[in-house]
């Protein structure tokens, strides 16, 4: 029988880490919310760029929120993403 000083000094001898398994369904969740109502667009924003994808959520027909993600590894800073939101027609 294990007791609980012998598994507590077996975890901290490890690093526990979170990683994309527990962060995709939390985005996705707040991205989506919780109406159960949510319709999502694909902006193909960057030229459709797959390391800077972008979506629209709407609720009942008007924007509600947008979601925004950047996979670009780049350390030297040579690939600096910016994004612009315009809503209402861009006036």
């Amino acid at each position: 029988m294990v007791n609980r000083v012998e598994v507590y000094h077996h975890i901290s001898n490890h690093v526990l880490t979170t990683g994309p398994i527990y962060f995709a369904p939390l985005i996705i969740a707040e991205a989506f919310g919780s109406s159960g109502t949510a319709q999502v667009v694909d902006l193909n924003a960057n030229s459709g760029n797959i390391y800077t994808p972008s979506y629209a959520i709407y609720e009942q027909g008007t924007i509600a929120r947008v979601a925004l993600f950047n996979y670009v590894t780049d350390p030297s800073g040579g690939s600096t993403y910016t994004a612009s939101i315009v809503v209402g027609g861009g006036k």
